[in-house]
């Protein structure tokens, strides 16, 4: 079962338009998340890239390109061509034991943390229940750095994300 609000109204409504987008290498679609759930029913990205590249018309998954963000944070980090999360050299992140919250050393798993000094309103600063690996090093793009794959929610029943929170509110108006 797809679960994804978005991607399935953009799915349905391209089936009832008629012929196919043929986007090709001119077009570039840029999404902002919410395929995270709680585990379990997260689209796996493989499959997310085959809808919107079908939606689309796209030549490559490469084409694609997602932006990570929390509302607590001023940032936003976009995805390069490998898909990864480059993260700029202001935002300071930690992955974080999750039953000490102990920092854990760059790629391995655990919850991830932000530090964001760009927030000038408040004191930014944040552990989620977002699980992801924080890597360093040369990435497939041709850019080095520090790179953050975020994997999946830890498993909780009352919280949704944005995206969530969206689909509860508008609803499913396609049946998909």
């Amino acid at each position: 079962m797809e679960t994804h609000y978005d991607a399935r109204t953009v799915r349905g409504r391209r089936r009832e338009s008629g012929p196919p987008i043929e986007g090709d290498d001119t077009l570039m679609v840029i999404t902002g998340g919410g395929r995270k759930r709680s585990e379990g029913e997260t689209i796996a990205r493989d499959r997310f890239n085959e809808m919107v590249s079908d939606a689309f018309g796209l030549s490559s998954p490469t084409r694609l390109r997602d932006g990570f963000n929390l509302v607590e944070l001023n940032t936003v980090l976009f995805e390069c061509r490998a898909q990864r999360n480059h993260v700029p050299p202001w935002l300071h992140v930690t992955v974080r034991a999750p039953g000490d919250l102990r920092p854990l050393p760059h790629g391995e798993e655990g919850l991830l943390g932000y530090l964001d000094p760009s927030a000038q309103s408040y004191p930014c600063f944040i552990v989620t229940d977002d699980v992801g690996v924080l890597r360093t090093g040369p990435c497939e793009c041709g850019h080095s750095g520090r790179t953050l794959d975020v994997l999946r929610r830890v498993r909780r029943l009352a919280h949704q994300g944005c995206g969530l929170e969206l689909e509860s509110r508008v609803g499913d108006r396609h049946g998909d």
